[in-house]
């Protein structure tokens, strides 16, 4: 304003330099003014969006990656759904980071988490501890009134008879590679596809027949048997054409007796 004021060849006769000179008294108030109003937008910012926030119902995906960002062994600001890290490093705040896999559905009303952790690569529950503490923490941070369940369970039971044809010129008659590359291809690519669906996603049998054709030396694979059930499941059921895991992921109970592979020559056809 005071450069804008000497520029001015109207206002030429500005050109006191004392502190208390009227027009650069003016220039302060006006100054003032103009802060004081900014401090007021600013805080009316800051209090439109907290209410915003606080009107906004929580979407699943919110729920989803609340779940993710869950830190077992530290407390959440009081009032809030985050947490206060300026006294952590980096490696500490991975640590706590408990959850590896996590999904959220809607149904009469509730809303149902399912959660995983990672050990050794692989999938699993959490232990009873960090389940008492995850369910505390969604009780913190969830919308008033809505029903929520967090699902913390062993990857559904999975079972498979398969018959595979294979080319001899690549694979042994235990589906081991010729060239010595690999052992147990076959084995190998059934279990790596139930590690790369999606968490919660829909395990489709027509899927798992496409995965298995498109290893080396695979002939055709044909699905004589493919059951699944809860963890906790007596008897598991077949299927058809696909299938939801309750927990979230499929997982092997017992490899040995749940996967069982023929091998049979092509040259036998």
């Amino acid at each position: 304003m005071i450069a804008n004021v000497q520029g001015d060849a109207t206002l030429a006769g500005a050109t006191s330099t004392s502190a208390t000179a009227i027009w650069r008294l003016w220039t302060r108030v006006i100054a003032s003014a103009v802060w004081a109003l900014e401090v007021i937008f600013d805080a009316f910012k800051v209090d439109l969006i907290a209410q915003v926030t606080a009107l906004r119902p929580h979407t699943l995906q919110w729920y989803q990656q609340k779940a993710l960002v869950f830190q077992y062994g530290s407390n959440l600001v009081t009032g809030s759904d985050t947490y206060d890290n300026s006294a952590l490093t980096q490696v500490q705040i991975d640590a706590q980071k408990i959850v590896a896999q996590a999904a959220a559905t809607s149904g009469s009303g509730t809303v149902k988490v399912k959660v995983a952790k990672e050990v050794s690569g692989d999938l699993a529950v959490l232990a009873s501890a960090e389940y008492a503490s995850l369910v505390s923490y969604f009780d913190e941070i969830k919308d008033a009134g809505v029903g929520l369940e967090v699902v913390n369970a062993a990857g559904d039971q999975f079972k498979l008879t398969l018959d595979l044809y294979y080319d001899p010129l690549v694979l042994t008659s235990s589906g081991d590679r010729i060239d010595g590359t690999a052992a147990d291809v076959v084995a190998t690519a059934v279990k790596a596809f139930l590690r790369a669906l999606p968490f919660n996603g829909m395990f489709v049998k027509a899927h798992l027949t496409d995965a298995l054709q498109a290893v080396d030396g695979v002939y055709v694979p044909v699905i004589r048997s493919c059951q699944a059930g809860k963890f906790d499941a007596v008897v598991t059921t077949e299927i058809d054409v696909q299938y939801l895991p309750f927990a979230g992921y499929l997982r092997f109970v017992d490899e040995l007796t749940d996967l069982l592979i023929t091998y049979i020559s092509k040259d036998s056809l």
